[in-house]
């Protein structure tokens, strides 16, 4: 069974809101493991330079494409390019 075939059981199964908060969900736990994996290789990567992977987290879901998009990012900080030093 694929994952369309997942996505198509629980729609049967599911109204939109509840199919709504079941991705919502889904996609904030993939959020949290994906913005542990970056800062896991950001710190073993630039563990000498001084850059701090702490500022690197995940906004909330935005259906504004019409699919669910979840932006993850350094929370604003800005981290120092080698080149420009």
């Amino acid at each position: 069974m694929g994952s369309d075939d997942v996505l198509n059981t629980l729609s049967d199964r599911f109204s939109k809101a509840r199919m709504d908060r079941i991705v919502s969900a889904a996609l904030s736990k993939e959020a949290d493991e994906e913005v542990e994996e970056i800062k896991k290789r950001l710190k073993a990567a630039y563990s000498d330079t001084g850059i701090s992977a702490e500022g690197v987290t995940h906004g909330k879901i935005s259906r504004t494409s019409g699919y669910p998009v979840i932006k993850i990012g350094n929370n604003g900080e800005h981290w120092p390019i080698d080149s420009l030093k």
